[in-house]
């Protein structure tokens, strides 16, 4: 899989939940990307879009400081609103800020 195009991951995206065999955990916490490199993002559910970070793509593996630097991650699926990103389980994101879980 190629490198993520900054101007793909510009913009809110949910990390709606994270995949490790049968178990399913909810995150419910938006990420913001900017194609310099920059990122905000939620401490938690609910709370203020303000946690700055940074994200890269380069050989076809994904930084997310500092919230996700423990995992290699890898693009798994990439689609216009859905990505999933592979480390020790499978990272859902989707195209636009969380709204209230349910």
């Amino acid at each position: 899989m190629p490198d993520l195009d900054p101007a793909y991951l510009a913009g809110d995206w949910c990390y709606v939940s994270i995949t490790a065999g049968s178990n399913v955990e909810p995150e419910h916490i938006t990420y913001r990307f900017n194609p310099d490199g920059t990122l905000l993002y939620q401490n938690a559910t609910g709370t203020p879009l303000d946690r700055p970070g940074n994200w890269s793509s380069e050989g076809g593996r994904v930084v997310i400081k500092p919230t996700l630097m423990m995992f290699k991650l890898h693009v798994k699926e990439q689609q216009p609103d859905r990505l999933v990103l592979s480390g020790m389980g499978d990272m859902l994101f989707t195209r636009g800020a969380c709204g209230t879980p349910g």
